[in-house]
């Protein structure tokens, strides 16, 4: 007989306060390109921000609801989050596309994971699960409006998307426990 598999609350902790601290950066990361774009760009940018503002609100909602504290690291998910969001878009909104593609990319893994996860035990996190499942969608929808834009893989390109991918799996370990 299989063992039965126990969702402990420290599981669901950890995945809310995951998901609402990387919710948090893309927002400001998104508002932070929309601030420096090329102008016949804001209203795609603005499109995904309220995208993300939606999971932002859904992942605040959850902290209450499920009674978890936030990542103490705010002040750096906002902050680095609007720097290299405006940083990308004042270098070229390729640049700003080559972000989105690697931390959407890495997202979009991280989601599936997490649905994995709450697979377990489906009748106990469905709504969260649900969640979970139309974020992943909209961020693959963001992963492939940017690959849309045929960016350049060059050397200099390749080590930037790797750099960030590597910050946003970073990011992503920190907020589980701080």
């Amino acid at each position: 007989m299989p063992k039965p598999f126990f969702i402990k609350k420290s599981d669901i902790d950890k995945i809310i306060r995951i998901d609402h601290a990387g919710e948090l950066g893309a927002n400001f990361i998104y508002k932070g390109q929309r601030k420096y774009i090329d102008k016949s760009y804001k209203e795609l940018i603005h499109s995904m921000l309220i995208q993300e503002l939606e999971h932002l609100e859904y992942f605040e909602y959850a902290l209450r609801k499920f009674h978890v504290r936030p990542s103490f690291l705010f002040f750096f998910w906002s902050n680095f989050g609007y720097f290299i969001g405006a940083l990308s878009s004042k270098l070229s909104v390729k640049s700003a596309m080559l972000l989105t593609e690697a931390i959407e990319d890495v997202i979009e893994e991280h989601y599936q994971k997490q649905k994995n996860f709450l697979q377990q035990a489906p009748q106990l996190y469905q709504e969260l699960n649900s969640k979970i499942s139309k974020f992943q969608q909209d961020e693959s929808e963001h992963k492939h409006i940017a690959t849309d834009f045929d960016i350049n893989k060059s050397l200099l390109s390749k080590i930037f998307f790797i750099l960030i991918q590597y910050v946003c799996q970073t990011s992503i370990l920190l907020s589980k426990y701080i």
